[in-house]
Formats: structure tokens, C-alpha cells, sequence
């Protein structure tokens, strides 16, 4: 898939969208900004 594209369509953000849905689930959710482009997740069961 060309780069560009895919960050014009939003594809490398679905996971913040997605954050609250693993909340429900019972997990906790914590994120880390390295960079513009470069993120950490970590969904940790409670």
C-alpha cells in the first residue's frame, strides 16, 4: 500500500478510534507519542 495514501485515509489512526472499545472489554489503554508519525500502545486487562 503506497505510505501517503494510507495516512490521507486514516488507516495508521484506527487504534485512538478503536481505544474505547478495549476499555469495555476491561482493558486499560495507554499511549506514547515518540514522534509525528511514531506511537506506542500498551492495552494492559485490569
Amino acid at each position: 500500500m503506497d505510505t501517503a495514501k494510507a495516512i490521507i485515509e486514516g488507516i495508521f489512526w484506527r487504534m485512538n478510534e478503536a481505544g474505547h472499545y478495549w476499555e469495555e472489554l476491561g482493558f486499560a489503554i495507554q499511549t506514547v507519542r515518540f514522534s509525528d508519525l511514531s506511537w506506542g500502545i500498551k492495552a494492559q486487562k485490569r
